[in-house]
């Protein structure tokens, strides 16, 4: 994949209740930029595309009960005391989580509202991401250098959050942590969002075989001015992939109770 190189001043997260995830800026350096992709259900991704932000998921929400607490521990007064550190940071910081590629349909499945979705594709600034790491067993204290818990510090913390059972493996997934602020009340319940901006530039937009929110010129008027590609996607004639559909003639009508 061919990534561009970029100058900008870095941005990093801590969380204040752990003396970890701190925002501060670093000095000015060379960081890459890549091609990673969000799944959404269609009416979400319109509403992202018109308003030009993504939705930042609530760490409780997640749908992995191991997320941010992966280690194996003994001790229940531990496993109490780290269950109890991931719902404080809950509080103050979210995820927006993204994937190596559009090809599998078991993300479309999942995440794509059953092919009725959209995935769109953005530019991001590699360094505000992590990768996750799959593994087939949980870590012990021992797998990380520790004999006891109170030997925790922020970097083995910062190392659960990027740690998933290999089951998961199949998102290639990558995670971008972010503060949990000026929230937005939507139906009595307060969301965060992020701006698409430098960091997080839509490059593509593509949706699922069955996606009838908006027809193909709608979506291009949609991102007209935003050097974004629309895309309709189907399933490969040879492979279980997920693959373009080049003829445009196939995109599906749009539902007539589409607001």
């Amino acid at each position: 994949m061919l990534r561009k190189r970029i100058r900008r001043g870095r941005r990093c997260l801590k969380s204040t209740s752990q003396r970890f995830w701190t925002l501060h800026t670093t000095t000015l350096g060379l960081t890459n930029m890549r091609r990673l992709y969000h799944f959404l259900k269609g009416q979400y991704a319109v509403a992202a595309i018109e308003k030009r932000r993504l939705r930042i998921s609530r760490i409780e929400d997640l749908n992995d009960a191991f997320e941010f607490i992966g280690i194996a521990l003994d001790d229940k007064r531990d496993r109490i005391h780290l269950s109890s550190y991931r719902r404080r940071l809950g509080m103050e910081q979210g995820i927006i989580c993204m994937s190596e590629t559009w090809s599998k349909p078991q993300m479309w499945g999942h995440y794509g509202e059953s092919f009725r979705g959209m995935v769109l594709g953005f530019d991001i600034w590699e360094d505000d991401f992590f990768k996750v790491r799959y593994r087939k067993t949980r870590p012990r204290l021992a797998d990380l250098g520790l004999s006891s818990y109170a030997e925790i510090g922020p970097e083995h913390l910062k190392d659960l959050a990027r740690i998933k059972s290999d089951g998961w493996a199949y998102e290639d997934e990558w995670r971008w942590q972010l503060p949990l602020v000026n929230p937005e009340v939507i139906q009595g319940q307060a969301h965060y969002f992020q701006p698409f901006g430098p960091g997080l530039r839509l490059k593509e937009a593509i949706a699922g075989p069955k996606f009838r929110e908006r027809s193909y010129e709608q979506m291009r008027e949609m991102v007209k001015g935003m050097g974004v590609e629309v895309m309709l996607a189907r399933g490969d004639f040879a492979k279980f992939e997920v693959t373009r559909q080049r003829q445009f003639s196939l995109w599906p009508p749009v539902d007539p109770q589409t607001p």
